[in-house]
């Protein structure tokens, strides 16, 4: 998507020219543009750092030697899975501002380190990636971030509060739907049929008036 684009093209060059140490990047994924493997094969800096995998058919053994993963989305919404399954894994994120409101996370959380431009993006990797402290601090925050909002326990009880719900909606639409629309021709048919019971009520009604 547009996202490799201008990561590749405004944060990646930063990040080259400035990290005191080798940071490799590699972009898995199904059906990459012909386009973006020209874009990289036109620049030296980029071939030399930059390694492709097209369609992998296990992504486990790449997350298993990544130090720090990005997502560097320009638009979207909702949460992103593969965000959230480097999280589970204990590798520390940079995320946009973008990917960061699908979480609803803010700086201040320590959870991801956000980048709302390629300068604070590109130092959020070199951050994370030169510094044990801060790496692992990041890791032990997502880790717990995952625990305590994606787990199988608090996943059911939010279903579970959502069916109620929705339940306790319809049938009070149900009630008030049967109140408000009476039978009337059945309802004479009843009384004309009972008359007895016709006489009571009109009894009633009448001592009540």
């Amino acid at each position: 998507g547009d996202a490799i684009w201008y990561f590749l093209k405004y944060t990646y060059p930063l990040i080259l020219q400035e990290s005191s140490t080798s940071i490799p990047l590699t972009i898995a994924g199904r059906n990459i543009p012909k386009d973006l493997y020209e874009m990289v094969e036109s620049n030296p800096d980029l071939t030399s750092s930059i390694t492709f995998m097209e369609s992998p058919v296990d992504i486990k053994p790449l997350y298993e030697k990544t130090r720090v993963f990005i997502a560097p989305h320009l638009y979207g919404a909702g949460i992103q899975y593969k965000v959230s399954e480097a999280l589970s894994i204990g590798i520390p994120t940079a995320l946009s501002g973008i990917a960061a409101e699908g979480f609803g996370l803010n700086a201040e959380d320590n959870i991801a380190c956000i980048g709302r431009n390629p300068d604070s993006f590109k130092k959020c990797i070199l951050d994370m990636h030169n510094n044990e402290e801060i790496w692992t601090q990041y890791r032990s925050n997502g880790l717990d971030f995952i625990r305590e909002t994606h787990s199988y326990e608090r996943t059911m009880q939010e279903w579970s509060n959502i069916i109620d719900s929705s339940l306790d909606a319809i049938n009070a639409s149900r009630a008030n739907s049967v109140a408000k629309h009476k039978c009337r021709s059945g309802e004479e048919g009843y009384l004309q049929r009972y008359a007895d019971i016709a006489e009571a009520i009109n009894e009633k009604h009448h001592f009540h008036s």
